[in-house]
């Protein structure tokens, strides 16, 4: 199956785990190039301050998490404040 995040997913889970891409766009050059030269650059870049993915994954998780459901999302250093302010406005 391929899609943009939970797009064409009609069914409900326990636990959703996700790794987005984080890395803000301006920081994409300073990487390692053991991370550059392995990872699909659409698999890094996270916009302008890294949480594109975040914002079009967000909304889209109250529906498909069971009433007991857990996600679990990796993020950058410093993100988790900001994080939490985009998690609760959805």
């Amino acid at each position: 199956m391929e899609g943009s995040w939970l797009d064409g997913i009609a069914e409900r889970f326990d636990l959703i785990v996700s790794n987005p891409p984080y890395i803000p766009s301006v920081d994409l050059a300073d990487l390692e190039p053991e991370v550059v030269d392995h990872e699909p650059h659409l698999a890094l870049d996270g916009g302008d301050d890294g949480l594109d993915a975040y914002r079009a994954l967000l909304p889209q998780l109250q529906g498909h998490l069971t009433d007991s459901g857990v996600v679990v999302l990796e993020h950058g250093a410093g993100q988790g404040p900001e994080l939490e302010i985009l998690g609760e406005r959805t």
